[in-house]
């Protein structure tokens, strides 16, 4: 249609052809690419923002996980520190020496009836010849002269002069119906001074003296706070002794111990990422010597649980 026409002068000259017109298809796809890269930017973005979150909420819990286990480690030294030297002080005791049992509940009552925390439980006496005696600390009688089995290779050391004064923390296996969360402080027994049927002592091995103590009960007065907020087992808070692990929580009862207790805890404190039935755990501790043992207070909570809730969190940040 278009060509050349003829002026009013005579002169032909072309027609000038008007711009082609988008078709709507090419708009169309024009719009949704453009769309659909603001969607993918808007994803990455999400996705930077949750690594990013979750990497700073994972760092920010640890560390509020390994301040809580370091200042319970702190009280609970404390603790075992004054209940150590306590023990050696009644472990001087004539009466306690020659196991005076008619004066004993007198002494026992003046040393530990003060338990107002309710952390000992038993005042424990075995005599040279395996015969157990217990007393509650009030100086309640609970056992004379029962015979129980002992360990041969724990005995031993008891009977070594050279581990006089010195300390063991033991399982109470001993001791009838004892709960699992139950160590005894323990410590040597050697007749070195005089009583009214010993005038003379003899500084012979006379068995051994303990405090049974309620681990349960340090975990609940040291890291109470975080039991009470505990919720389905996402944090999980501990005590161990030497070779005896326990792991308390929720709450005050005490649970079996998970593989991720064996981590080797070389340092002193830290944080690690560990591995067990019940997947990735944040794992925090501190270690500390007291009653010539070394003791450790550990933390665990849900790696996944905690992502969750931080998932959540961004989620909420970015309105999605």
């Amino acid at each position: 249609m278009f060509g050349r026409v003829r002026s009013r002068t005579g002169y032909s000259v072309h027609a000038s052809m008007p711009p082609p017109v988008p078709s709507t298809t090419a708009v169309t796809r024009a719009i949704y690419l453009g769309t659909f890269a603001a969607l993918l930017l808007v994803a990455a973005l999400s996705v930077v923002i949750y690594r990013s979150s979750v990497r700073e909420a994972i760092a920010q819990h640890s560390t509020q996980q390994l301040a809580m286990v370091r200042t319970a480690a702190v009280g609970i030294e404390g603790e075992i520190r004054g209940l150590s030297a306590l023990l050696r002080q009644f472990n001087s005791l004539p009466s306690v020496q020659n196991l005076d049992v008619p004066f004993l509940s007198q002494r026992i009552e003046a040393a530990f009836g003060a338990n107002a925390s309710g952390i000992v439980r038993y005042v424990v006496r075995i005599d040279a010849d395996g015969r157990l005696f217990y007393w509650t600390p009030g100086g309640e009688l609970l056992a004379n002269a029962t015979p129980v089995a002992r360990d041969p290779g724990w005995w031993r050391w008891n009977m070594d002069r050279a581990n006089s004064g010195r300390l063991t923390v033991d399982p109470a296996e001993w001791l009838p119906d004892a709960p699992p969360h139950l160590r005894v402080i323990n410590t040597p027994v050697w007749r070195t001074a005089p009583s009214g049927e010993n005038p003379v002592p003899l500084n012979d091995f006379n068995g051994t003296v303990g405090l049974a103590i309620d681990l349960s009960r340090l975990v609940e007065i040291y890291l109470g706070p975080a039991i009470t907020e505990l919720v389905d087992d996402q944090l999980v808070v501990g005590l161990a002794a030497g070779d005896h692990g326990v792991r308390m929580g929720p709450g005050a009862q005490g649970i079996a111990p998970a593989p991720s207790d064996a981590h080797g805890h070389v340092e002193p404190q830290g944080i690690a990422i560990l591995n067990d039935a019940g997947g990735r755990r944040i794992h925090t501790w501190s270690k500390l010597p007291a009653g010539d043992q070394e003791w450790l207070v550990g933390s665990s909570a849900q790696y996944d649980r905690v992502a969750a809730q931080i998932q959540r969190g961004a989620a909420g940040q970015l309105g999605l």
